[in-house]
Formats: C-alpha cells, sequence, structure tokens
C-alpha cells in the first residue's frame, strides 16, 4: 500500500513536494525513492500528508497531521486543505496476543479532528490493485485474500478475480453471510 500512494501522491503534489508522514520508514523509503521531501511536523507547512501504520504511532504523530491538514481550513472551513491520502483502512489486524486496532482507526481518530476523509491507496480502493496489475503486467490476476471486506470487496471493485482463504479475521461464517459485493470466485 505505501507504493500504491505514491501513486495517488503523483497525482496530488508537484514533484519534490515536502509531505509529512504518519508512520513507518517504509513510507519514507518510498517518498525519498520518488523525490519526495519529509517531515514529521506540520510547523513545516508540508505540502501533504501521508498516513500509513505504524505500532509506534501515536498521540503527537495524529495530532501533527490534523495541525497540517486543518492549517488552511479545518472542519467547519469551507477550504479542503492540503492532500491527505491514507495506505490502507484495515480496522483491525491480527498480532501474536490478538486483534488490534489497524490504520483505519487511527485514520479515524485524525478524520474526527479534521472533518475530512484521506484518499485511500489500499485495499479495498482500487490504487493498490491497480499498482499491483502494472507492476507484475498480469492480464488474469487471481487476487487471494483472508478477509472479506477488504481483499475480496477490493478485487470485486477492481474487476478481478478473487479466492478467499479462512485463515485471517473473516471465518466460514461471515462468508456465508456475505453480500454479493463482498462474495469471492474461489
Amino acid at each position: 500500500s505505501p507504493q500504491a500512494a505514491m501513486s495517488l501522491l503523483d497525482e496530488q503534489v508537484a514533484p519534490g513536494a515536502l509531505v509529512l508522514v504518519v508512520g513507518g520508514e517504509g513510507i519514507v523509503t518510498e517518498l525519498e525513492k520518488r523525490g519526495y521531501r519529509v517531515t514529521r511536523s506540520a510547523d513545516d507547512a508540508p505540502d501533504a500528508v501521508v498516513q500509513g501504520f505504524a505500532p509506534e504511532v501515536g498521540w503527537r504523530e495524529l495530532a501533527e497531521a490534523a495541525f497540517a491538514l486543518n492549517a488552511h481550513g479545518g472542519p467547519h472551513s469551507e477550504a479542503t486543505g492540503i492532500p491527505w491520502i491514507a495506505t490502507n483502512m484495515d480496522w483491525t489486524i491480527p498480532v501474536a496476543r490478538g486483534i488490534a486496532p489497524g490504520n483505519g482507526t487511527l485514520v479515524s481518530a485524525v478524520h474526527t479532528a479534521v472533518g475530512r476523509f484521506p484518499l485511500v491507496a489500499g485495499k479495498p480502493e482500487t490504487p493498490i490493485f491497480e499498482e499491483a496489475r502494472r507492476r507484475f503486467g498480469a492480464e488474469r490476476p487471481l487476487v487471494v485474500g483472508d478477509r472479506l471486506d477488504t481483499d475480496i470487496l477490493g478485487a470485486n471493485r477492481a474487476g478481478m478475480s478473487s479466492a478467499m482463504v479462512l485463515t485471517g479475521i473473516d471465518r466460514a461464517k461471515q462468508l456465508l453471510a456475505a453480500d454479493a459485493t463482498s462474495r469471492p470466485d474461489f
């Protein structure tokens, strides 16, 4: 999803733009590879915000994103502010100790502070699927996923075949109850 976020960012800001990062070093690496400048402070007047998951993200990083996004118009303003791109909106992630909050939960905190939603690069939105198809030159890709609301829904939105495995969040009960938009081919 960081690579797909870069494709979205390319459409939103000029080359070499200053980008506030919320998240881990993977995003920083992708930004630097494409010639963007990186900051972690809203005081630097960034041109965009890219938000991704990292377990160490806390209130300070979320607040910096809100400050940057509200700089040219807050939640009660007509101004839309700078572009905001989220790598993904996974509400939860499975970890060794159980189910934990995912990036979508952290994005939701910023959304509450700024009154708008980000552009989303990751599942279930199509940019990540289009990036994978392009990168691998796939003519008839098969998306294999373990989550209906991200993997399978996204594959369906992108017009790709999908196969569900029962190793993640969703189990047979959720699969049987899935509506047509989240039903896999296999």
